[in-house]
């Protein structure tokens, strides 16, 4: 059976230590390399050619799911696993859009990380159920939040996320500055947001997220 060559990517020098030991007296399993940041990822990952990299989101430099862009980019044939203690559903969801083979939290048992790493060297993808039931949860969530608003008030959520005034909005739809104003009142009411500033930010995320889907 072919050694799996192991690339260790995290900023904190405890985990990779423990992750090092923990894989040294696997079987199969060899640690190639460790990168504490981003950039240093990507170079070994493009040096080392490890059959797959245990990756954190949260690095210095350069961030997870910009490591898994230029490994996308640069096209290495190697699978990422992300290890990580984000519980975040719009990062499980981002990491798997991007070709995550794998999606771990670091307090998983080592048992786990180690099935994760054969199931995926195996050309298979691995998700733990409760990881799956979080990234569900989120979509489901965000689905019925949007789905709550108006047309009108998709239209005026979306032309916010453009980045336009009032004014400006209401030019665009044939409205008054009045009613612009009643609609945001109502969107930040019913996404529960506290300002236009979030309103903002949750129309460019669901663009984003809408523009990876298709692609």
């Amino acid at each position: 059976m072919k050694e799996i060559c192991i690339l260790i990517a995290d900023d904190h020098p405890l985990m990779r230590e423990a992750l090092r030991i923990g894989i040294k007296s696997v079987p199969g399993m060899r640690v190639i390399g460790e990168a504490a940041d981003g950039r240093e990822a990507v170079r070994l990952a493009t040096l080392g050619q490890p059959d797959i990299i245990l990756l954190d989101l949260y690095m210095p430099a350069m961030d997870g799911m910009k490591v898994l862009d230029e490994i996308n980019r640069l096209k290495q044939d190697c699978k990422v696993i992300i290890l990580t203690s984000s519980h975040d559903d719009e990062n499980i969801q981002k990491a798997v859009r991007k070709g995550a083979y794998g999606y771990l939290l670091k307090d998983f048992p080592r048992e786990t990380i180690l099935e994760c790493i054969r199931t995926v060297a195996s050309g298979e993808k691995y998700f733990p159920a409760c990881v799956v039931e979080m990234m569900a949860n989120g979509s489901r969530m965000q689905s019925e939040r949007t789905a709550c608003l108006t047309r009108r008030e998709e239209q005026v959520l979306n032309l916010i996320g453009e980045g336009l005034a009032n004014q400006e909005i209401a030019d665009k739809l044939n409205l008054s500055r009045s009613t612009i104003r009643v609609h945001i009142y109502n969107i930040l009411k019913k996404l529960h947001l506290q300002n236009r500033w979030q309103a903002m930010q949750y129309s460019i995320k669901k663009r984003l997220s809408e523009e990876e889907k298709n692609l």
